[in-house]
């Protein structure tokens, strides 16, 4: 048996290694489905920056045109070579002819954006595999904060896939769920390499069985590599009467913040396998998680989480690991560990109507902090009904609470010095264990981020201990700002301007300073021409480029008050450009007003559209009061869902022309028409 010293110092060289996200090289692109471009319901999408090519959806049927290079002004689906941008897309179809494609299929990397409510539906097949988005290499999928993508397909024959990438896999600020239909193998969402969340919410639902098909592996979320969380949520959910259900499974898991939650299905009682909230085969860490619910299934094994090695940090918070019933084996555990782990922080509870805590032979546990609460599941069956298979190892003070009850009640507590080894049986002659190290006051918040022409990465989200490290990352033709007076901090609300920054990039916050949310505001300035990526850049081409060109924004999409824009176009000369109006920011207004002119970040825009289906969700309008005269287009059921009797007050210029619009558009009968 190693000693502590031996212990904590291979615990800080896993931790270190565990924080290392590892690149995944995609696999080997097989036969392209289509020469180029990207293929969405069997139809062939190639565009390039200079001449992005369109696409509609058809809101009840899910139809999608053929594409066009001329910008409808209802545009559903826009396509630039880069990246694929979905806008209140529907699409729906089945019966696609080649096996393994997808109802969005790209042959290489795919980088998606998505705009509002976007909804992808596989219905019908032939006897083919079932992918809803498929990639052969790496996928990116982002969007504005209040955008989400729902990806649905039926079953499959070998396979069904929501999303399946042949590379890794990247989610940022937008909502994400995709449910897998019935097949040998299913998963909401699948990666063969890497997966990474960000700010946004990843769901992921795997098929369950029918009496025609059997499920042999069901995952809600399945990675092949690492999975790393950042922040936001990420939840997984198996499907039942499979022989194998996971919530979450991956070759590692590393949870840096945010909230993970992971259910197993019940499994067949006949050759069934097991049944699992969370199931990694190597290393599982939980850095700065902020709440984490694993909940198995019952099966012939089920576990809450089960790991090769687990290691909690000091600033990880909740954690809560189920091991429902394992049918009529004693083999159902909250925490499963086949390799030594260690606990540093958090409040852990593992309840399994075996054990708590179940660490196979020679495998040893080891508490330096925090709480673990270990106790049985309700059980009908004979059980074990043990806390702990074997006693940890305690390397720091704490108070041991036992009790021969399952809830705990008549307990007996013993105080614990460091360095002390308490009799075995306190561990694993009980039920009821909990072993209270002490919580560190570590805080954790939310970080926000309003980065123009960039992105913001880190590593850990902001704490009271570590205080809080960051890199803007500029999009591709830009540069992070010059100096730390183009970046605006505020934490809590409060802008503080004692934090450092290299013009690489880097911002770091002090501990001190982490006390409340934070918010980074800063703008990534566009490379000109003469400017070889570092600060200053060559002057000739720097100055005549800044002189003539200005800096162009490149903002897709933004909020402003009551309403949602998407940008058509804008000038950085001028410092102006034309929007459309895609939704309102909540459906429970009553009155709305169009305006002439919207301004955000300096830029003044002209409002020339609305969006199809734009309001489709605002049900309880009474008045709208237009007043641009810009507009040049209403998209089709923009006001459809309004009510009757809802008065639309027109400028007396475009009177005529806005009426014909309206009604062209689609509105309820009995609508009220006045101009000023």
């Amino acid at each position: 048996m190693m000693n502590i010293k031996e212990i904590s110092t291979r615990m800080l060289v896993i931790l270190l290694a565990a924080a290392t996200i590892i690149a995944f090289t995609p696999a080997v692109w097989q036969e392209a489905y289509a020469e180029s471009g990207i293929v969405i319901a069997g139809k062939t999408y190639s565009g390039t920056a200079a001449s992005p090519v369109y696409g509609t959806t058809d809101d009840e049927t899910g139809a999608v045109s053929d594409p066009v290079t001329t910008e409808p002004s209802d545009w559903n689906i826009k396509y630039d070579g880069t990246t694929l941008t979905l806008k209140n897309a529907t699409i729906t179809a089945g019966n696609l002819a080649n096996d393994k494609t997808g109802m969005i299929y790209s042959t290489g990397d795919l980088s998606m954006y998505v705009i509002g409510s976007n909804y992808i539906k596989y219905t019908a097949d032939s006897g083919n595999d079932v992918y809803g988005i498929h990639s052969k290499g790496k996928m990116f999928i982002d969007g504005n904060s209040d955008a989400k993508l729902s990806v649905n397909v039926i079953p499959g024959v070998d396979y069904s896939y929501g999303i399946y990438s042949e590379g890794m896999m990247s989610f940022g600020n937008c909502g994400v769920t995709a449910t897998g239909g019935t097949a040998k193998k299913t998963a909401g969402i699948y990666s063969t390499g890497n997966i990474y969340t960000g700010p946004g919410y990843v769901i992921g639902h795997g098929g369950s069985s029918t009496k025609y098909i059997t499920v042999m592996a069901s995952y809600g979320i399945y990675a092949g590599g690492n999975i790393a969380t950042m922040s936001g949520s990420v939840q997984g959910t198996g499907g039942i009467n499979a022989s194998g259900s996971c919530g979450i499974a991956a070759n590692s898991l590393n949870s840096k913040g945010g909230s993970i939650k992971a259910t197993g299905g019940n499994t067949m009682r006949t050759n069934g396998t097991y049944s699992a909230g969370i199931s990694v085969t190597g290393n599982c860490v939980f850095i700065g998680s902020e709440d984490v619910r694993a909940v198995s299934g019952s099966g012939p094994t089920s576990f809450g989480i089960g790991a090769g090695m687990m290691s909690i940090g000091a600033s990880a918070g909740k954690i809560e690991a189920y091991g429902a019933d394992s049918y009529d084996n004693d083999a159902s555990y909250g925490i499963k560990l086949t390799e030594d782990s260690w606990i540093a922080g958090g409040d852990i509870t593992a309840r399994g109507s075996t054990y708590g805590v179940k660490c196979e032979k020679n495998v040893h546990l080891t508490v330096k902090g925090g709480i673990l609460t270990s106790y049985p599941m309700a059980s009908t069956l004979t059980r074990t009904k043990k806390a702990l298979s074997s006693a940890p190892a305690i390397d720091t003070s704490a108070d041991v609470t036992y009790s021969d009850n399952d809830d705990g009640s008549s307990p007996t507590t013993i105080s614990v010095a460091k360095g002390a080894t308490p009799d075995a049986s306190i561990f694993t002659g009980h039920p009821y264990v909990k072993i209270d190290a002490g919580l560190p006051a570590v805080k954790r918040y939310a970080i926000l981020t309003n980065i123009t022409n960039g992105s913001l990465s880190y590593s850990a989200v902001p704490n009271s201990a570590n205080g809080f490290t960051s890199n803007i990352v500029p999009s591709e033709g830009y540069l992070p700002p010059e100096k730390a007076e183009d970046i605006t901090i505020t934490v809590g609300g409060i802008k503080i301007t004692d934090f450092t920054y290299l013009p690489e990039g880097v911002i770091s916050i002090p501990a001190a300073k982490v006390t409340g949310e934070i918010l980074i505001t800063a703008t990534c300035t566009k490379k000109t021409e003469g400017t070889t990526g570092g600060t200053t850049g060559g002057t000739t081409g720097g100055t005549t480029g800044g002189t003539t060109g200005g800096t162009v924004q490149n903002v897709k999409s933004f909020t402003s008050g009551a309403l949602s824009y998407y940008v058509i176009s804008s000038s950085g000369a001028s410092h102006k450009g034309k929007v459309q109006i895609t939704k309102a920011s909540k459906n429970t207004y009553t009155r709305l007003t169009i305006p002439k002119t919207v301004t955000y970040k300096g830029y003044t825009y002209t409002v020339t559209k609305i969006a199809k289906n734009a309001f489709r969700a605002d049900k309880k309008l009474k008045s709208v009061t237009i007043r641009s005269t810009s507009l040049t287009s209403i998209g089709k059921g923009a006001f459809r869902k309004c009510r009757k009797g809802t008065t639309f007050r027109l400028p007396n210029t475009k009177y005529k022309a806005y009426v014909k619009m309206l009604k062209k558009s689609g509105i309820p009968d009995k609508i009220k028409f006045k101009n000023f």
